[in-house]
C-alpha cells in the first residue's frame, strides 16, 4: 500500500526523507543521489540493498554519464567493554549467551549492540515454537493426506498468525512430516502431510543438518535430548540447532560489516571488499566445495593459490603459487585480504566447517590478525577436529602441507603457528623448531626435561646409597 509520504516523495515534494529501511524496499527513483545510514546495517547484504536506492538512473543515457550516487554510513564503533564484544563474536557463543550479553549491556551499547538488541527482541523462545509445532501436528496432521489449514482456524486454535503458521509448516518439512505446501495468499495453506515414522524423521533431520555440519551424529545427539518421544526430541533438537545457527549467522554477518567499517580507508577499497564478498570466482567454487566436503584437505591449500606474473628471458609467464609466497608485501596483503573477504561470506553460513575454520585462521595469521575471533580460535578448532576425525595418514598429509606453507610466514607468525600446532601435536615440537629455525623455542622444554632428569638421578642415587 502506498502511503501519502511515499507518494509525495516520489512526486518530488520532499528533497530529504528520514525513514526506516522498510521504506526503501522497492523504491526506484532516478533522482536520489545520496543515502545515509544512521548506524550500522545488519549485514553486507543489507548495506548493499539499502545503498542501492541511490544512483538508479539509466547509465546508458549521455546526460547521466558523469552522475555519481553516494552512500554514507554514520558508524559508531563499539566503545563498550571489548571483552564482551569478543565474547559476542566467538563462533560458539549460544543464543542464550548472546541474549545475556545484550541484557548486560542494555542501552549502553552502540552500533553492534543496538543490532544485537533488535535481533534478540525479535526471537520467540524455543519453548514457544516447540508448543506451536506440536500444536500444528495435534490439530491438523493426517498421514499421507493433503489438507487445507485455514488461517482463522489456526488463529482460534493455536493463537498464531499466518506467518507463524507458515514457519511451523516449513519446520515440519525439515522434519520430513510435510512434503509440500502451497498458499492461495488469501486465507489458507494447502499442506501435503507425509508420516510420523520415527526413522523417517531422524533421517530427515540428519540430512538437513549434515548439509551444514557433515561431522554431526544427529542420532547420537537425539539420545541426549530430555524429551519423551523421538518426535519431541527431533522437534526440540531442530529448533535448538536452528536458533543457534540463526543467531550465529546474524552475529557473524554483523561482525563482517563491523570489521569493514572499523577498517575503512577509502571508498574504492570498500567497494573492492564488497566485490570480493559477492563475486563468483574460481575461489568461490573452491570454498563451496570445502564447505561441503570436510575431509578434502588438499582443496584447502588450493584456496590459498593465486597466479603471479613473472618474467624469464624477456618472456612473461603466469605462475601458480601460494599467496604467502608472494614476495611483494603489499600485493601479498591485498591477495590475503581478498581471500579473507571471500571466506567471510561462507563463515556466515557454516559455523563448524573444519576447512573454512582452518583457512580463516591461517589467513588471519598471515595478516597478523591472529587474535581476532576468526583467527586463532578457528584455526585451533580446526586442528582439534582434524585430530579427532582424520585418519593418521590424512593427518600426516595435512600437517606436512601446513608445515611447508608456514615456511613463508614471518618469524613471529611462525612462532604462533608453532605454538598452535604443538598444542595438538606435541610430538612435532622439535621437528617444527628445527624446520622454522626456532630452536630457542625449545629452551623451556629442554630446561624442564633437565630438571626431570636431575630428579630422576637424585632418586637413583638415593636408592643406590641405601643398597
Amino acid at each position: 500500500m502506498q502511503t501519502k509520504s511515499s507518494k509525495d516523495f516520489k512526486e518530488n515534494k520532499y528533497q530529504l526523507l528520514v525513514a526506516t529501511k522498510a521504506f526503501g524496499m522497492g523504491i526506484d527513483k532516478q533522482n536520489i543521489h545520496y543515502t545515509f545510514h544512521y548506524g550500522l546495517p545488519s549485514s553486507v547484504e543489507a548495506l548493499y540493498q539499502e545503498a542501492g536506492r541511490a544512483g538508479r538512473w539509466d547509465k546508458r543515457k549521455s546526460e547521466n554519464k558523469n552522475k555519481i550516487g553516494k552512500c554514507y554510513v554514520l558508524h559508531s564503533p563499539e566503545t563498550h567493554d571489548q571483552e564482551r564484544v569478543k565474547r559476542l563474536f566467538d563462533k560458539d557463543t549460544t543464543f542464550a549467551e548472546i541474549k545475556s550479553i545484550s541484557d548486560e549491556v542494555g542501552f549502553g551499547g552502540r552500533d553492534i549492540f543496538k543490532q544485537v538488541f533488535l535481533f534478540v527482541q525479535g526471537q520467540n523462545d524455543i519453548e514457544k515454537d516447540f508448543e506451536i509445532i506440536l500444536g500444528v501436528i495435534t490439530n491438523y496432521f493426517r498421514e499421507n493426506a493433503k489438507l487445507r489449514i485455514f488461517w482463522n482456524d489456526a488463529r482460534n486454535n493455536l493463537h498464531i498468525n499466518s506467518d507463524t503458521l507458515q514457519k511451523a509448516i516449513y519446520r515440519l518439512s525439515l522434519l520430513g512430516i510435510v512434503s509440500d505446501w502451497t498458499t492461495n495468499f488469501i486465507d489458507h495453506f494447502e499442506v501435503q502431510f507425509k508420516t510420523l515414522d520415527e526413522n523417517h524423521i531422524i533421517k530427515s533431520v540428519s540430512d538437513y543438518i549434515t548439509k551444514y555440519e557433515p561431522n554431526t551424529d544427529v542420532k547420537m545427539d537425539l539420545e541426549k535430548i530430555p524429551q519423551n518421544s523421538i518426535l519431541e526430541k527431533s522437534v526440540w533438537y531442530l529448533l535448538n540447532w536452528t536458533f543457534e545457527n540463526i543467531a550465529y549467522g546474524r552475529k557473524q554477518s554483523l561482525k563482517t560489516l563491523s570489521d569493514w567499517c572499523s577498517e575503512f580507508k577509502d571508498s574504492e577499497i570498500f567497494k573492492q571488499r564488497i566485490d570480493s564478498y559477492f563475486v563468483f570466482s574460481e575461489t568461490t567454487f573452491v570454498l563451496q566445495h570445502i564447505s561441503e566436503n570436510p575431509k578434502d584437505y588438499e582443496r584447502w591449500f588450493e584456496a590459498l593459490f593465486t597466479t603471479e606474473e613473472i618474467e624469464e628471458n624477456g618472456i612473461k609467464k603466469k605462475l601458480k603459487i601460494h599467496i604467502p609466497q608472494i614476495v611483494d608485501v603489499e600485493i601479498r596483503k591485498k591477495e590475503l585480504k581478498k581471500l579473507k573477504d571471500s571466506i567471510a561470506r561462507f563463515l556466515e553460513s557454516y559455523r563448524n566447517s573444519v576447512g573454512l575454520n582452518f583457512l580463516s585462521g591461517f589467513v588471519r595469521l598471515a595478516l597478523t590478525e591472529y587474535e581476532d575471533s576468526d583467527g586463532r580460535e578457528r584455526f585451533e578448532s580446526s586442528l582439534s577436529t582434524i585430530e579427532q576425525i582424520f585418519t593418521k595418514e590424512e593427518q600426516s598429509g595435512f600437517l606436512y602441507r601446513l608445515k611447508v606453507l608456514g615456511k613463508h610466514l614471518t618469524e613471529e607468525q611462525k612462532m604462533e603457528l608453532y605454538q598452535s600446532i604443538s598444542r595438538y601435536y606435541p610430538e612435532m615440537l622439535e621437528e617444527l623448531a628445527e624446520y622454522y629455525d626456532l630452536a630457542y623455542m625449545l629452551n623451556d622444554i629442554y630446561s624442564q626435561k633437565l630438571q626431570e632428569l636431575k630428579k630422576l638421578t637424585k632418586k637413583l642415587y638415593e636408592q643406590l646409597a641405601k643398597i
